[in-house]
């Protein structure tokens, strides 16, 4: 994918009555796609779907529904970026490409054709500018028909922990094309689309978060747009850039950027870090802003890991919680012994999975190291899978055939079934085999750490977190931290603790409105035989004795 700034010089030019016809009909808005776009969208939704555990998808709601637009993306992770476009935009996805492609054989000019493509011409290795007047016009057609063009402003794909500084191509995109429209309301706005990976965008299994800001219009751009059209794109490219660094995490290096994600993981809670944004962003703001108080807060966080490290746990450990009084050594016996046996149930479906599989797996490991571009690493793993899996079914069923086939429960169709249900649940059973050995591996140290340093060390660093963690929490929220709820930030210990907290809460003020509710019967009730007695009292045709009676009863 490319993107240089398209050059045309005829802004104003008036639609004509095809053109005028096409942007009342918007034939684009329709969810259905033609059968080249509906293929190879369902294998990379599939591809996604097997490389990353989950593809998270925010604000979609700001995708307008009624015209065309064009998503302004960052550009971290190669092709990897155009999946998680392609899988999480409910509508057709255009893009810029290289119009080379488009000079190649008719079969390749066809498959861009039927994706969408439209041909963008970059400028020569000698220095030649290429003139994008077609590019203008074919995007101008693809708005106005309500189709949704995916550009990536930072020009190509790069491993820094901050958005690059952007190009202004899709600024004078948007911007033509809604000089050229005449109607407002069909003007195509620009919607950024914040792409991130976490924790690490090239390791199988992690997950992906697809972030879409609000729309920016070209409404307020249009009339400087009239008189400098180059300053008006580089207003709007900074607002693009704004908007990006709203949706993205941004680091100075990444030194930077660990320390901030070992601060977030105290704040938060190591599995709550995936859906935070807001907080890691507060972080290094603080940290860019060299602010005293949080560096001192910082200093406590090290001071954290160190005491973790000496005593030889990891942040995620505590997760679980350590409650007071601690649990018995029994008691974690009997947990490691649990966690134990699942993680080998799950190994029962994993390694059959792996061992039919273990020749791609170790090739694709070996691409993986071997490549040297970190962003380009994912999509080297997911485009080789596609050519090592059959492969490696070949050589299976070759293998099988040759050493099996006397035997007479051997059948290549139950093979092959073997074979597409082990691929299938290997992704599944990879997520099973990694849960289940991370608490196993938790628990393990947990014991481990209280043979070796005894209950007082733990509850000591437990007390540290806590402190630390409050500490930061106050911090954060001063400076426009948004927080997730009380459930979300809690470990499963302290959501239970609390809960039986509350739970305690309402039964003692249950019990108090009960107790209170029957004294409150008991003295009307008193007060009742009182004024009924009294009444007797007064009656004439009672003796003495019968009234003497009645008043021991009432004083009683």
């Amino acid at each position: 994918m490319s993107e240089e700034p398209p050059v045309h010089d005829d802004r104003f030019r008036p639609l004509t009555k095809t053109e005028r016809e096409l942007v009342e009909a918007k034939p684009l808005l329709s969810k259905k796609h033609n059968a080249t776009y509906t293929i190879v969208n369902s294998v990379v939704t599939l591809s996604m779907e097997v490389f990353y555990k989950e593809t998270r998808v925010e604000g979609l709601l700001n995708l307008p529904k009624d015209r065309g637009c064009i998503l302004a993306a960052n550009h971290w992770n190669m092709a990897t970026d155009i999946g998680a476009l392609m899988q999480t935009c409910p509508r057709k996805v255009h893009f810029w490409t290289k119009a080379e492609l488009f000079n190649g054989p008719s079969l390749i000019k066809a498959f861009m054709n039927g994706m969408g493509c439209l041909p963008v011409k970059r400028n020569s290795r000698s220095g030649k500018k290429e003139s994008n007047d077609d590019l203008f016009q074919h995007t101008v057609n693809t708005l106005i028909k309500g189709g949704v063009i995916a550009i990536f402003p930072e020009g190509t794909s790069h491993h820094t922990p901050h958005v690059t500084d952007l190009k202004d191509g899709a600024s004078f995109a948007a911007l033509q094309n809604a000089a050229t429209v005449e109607n407002p309301d069909d003007i195509a706005p620009i919607v950024p689309v914040g792409i991130t990976y976490e924790p690490r965008r090239w390791r199988w299994r992690n997950h992906c978060v697809v972030r879409y800001g609000e729309a920016l219009e070209m409404t307020p751009y249009l009339a400087e747009f009239a008189e400098d059209p180059r300053g008006a794109a580089k207003k709007l490219t900074a607002a693009i850039q704004s908007s990006l660094e709203k949706l993205t995490i941004n680091a100075p290096d990444w030194p930077t950027l660990e320390s901030a994600y070992r601060i977030q993981s105290v704040a938060l809670g190591p599995s709550q870090c995936v859906s935070d944004l807001s907080v890691i962003q507060t972080i290094l703001r603080l940290k860019a802003e060299k602010n005293v108080a949080f560096a001192e807060t910082s200093k406590s966080v090290d001071r954290y890991y160190i005491e973790l490290g000496r005593i030889g746990l990891l942040d995620k450990d505590l997760e679980f919680g350590l409650r007071d009084p601690p649990p018995s050594t029994r008691t974690i016996l009997v947990h490691l012994a649990i966690y134990s046996f699942v993680f080998s149930l799950t190994l029962i479906v994993w390694l059959p999975c792996v061992l039919l599989h273990l020749p791609a797996f170790l090739l694709l490991v070996f691409l993986r190291w071997q490549e040297p571009y970190l962003e380009s690493k994912a999509q080297k793993q997911i485009f080789s899978s596609y050519l090592l899996l059959p492969l490696t079914w070949i050589l299976n069923a070759y293998l099988s055939h040759r050493l099996l086939s006397d035997h007479a429960w051997f059948d290549a169709k139950r093979f092959l079934i073997c074979m597409v249900m082990a691929v299938a649940s290997l992704p599944t059973a990879e997520d099973w085999r990694r849960g289940t050995w991370n608490l196993v591996a938790a628990v393990y140290r947990l014991l481990s750490a209280r043979r070796r340093h005894g209950d007082a060390a733990l509850k000591h660093v437990d007390e540290i977190r806590k402190v630390v963690r409050d500490k930061l929490r106050v911090d954060l929220e001063a400076h426009g931290a948004v927080w997730p709820t009380v459930e979300v930030r809690e470990s499963e210990h302290e959501r239970e603790d609390r809960l039986d907290r509350e739970l305690d809460e309402e039964r003692k003020k249950a019990d108090r409105e009960f107790e209170t509710a029957k004294e409150r019967v008991i003295v009307d009730a008193v007060r009742k035989a009182v004024v009924a007695d009294a009444a007797v009292v007064g009656d004439p045709s009672l003796d003495s004795d019968a009234a003497a009676g009645v008043r021991k009863r009432t004083t009683a």
